[in-house]
């Protein structure tokens, strides 16, 4: 379900696939290949790394709803706080605004 003025992120899939390592019945964090996490890991903040998280989970689908009352719920952050995450990783390349409301999630960074 969506709502008005609600964020739509598209999953930039080739990206995922850059990401990952295998299904892993543990964990998804153990079916990311390591040496891609790395460079994102020294590129984020804390705040920045739940967002791309977030977003991250949902790889599985072709596009998914950004919740910023998922993300106070589930990882703790403000709404101010996750807005200035999500703003932060459009500047970084993660997230690239293509209209309006829509956006692509790129987790390795933007390829352009």
């Amino acid at each position: 379900m969506n709502y008005a003025n609600q964020r739509k992120i598209v999953i930039d899939k080739a990206g995922v696939q850059e990401m990952y390592n295998g299904p892993n019945d543990t964990d998804f964090l153990h079916s990311l290949k390591w040496d891609k996490l790395y460079p994102i890991l020294r590129t984020l903040n804390g705040n920045e790394l739940k967002v791309w998280l977030y977003c991250y989970k949902w790889g599985g689908a072709e596009s998914f709803f950004y919740s910023p009352a998922s993300l106070m719920q589930d990882f703790g952050l403000s709404e101010s706080t996750a807005q200035r995450a999500f703003k932060s990783l459009e500047q970084l390349g993660y997230l690239e605004k293509v209209e309006g409301n829509n956006y692509v999630f790129h987790p390795t960074g933007n390829p352009s």
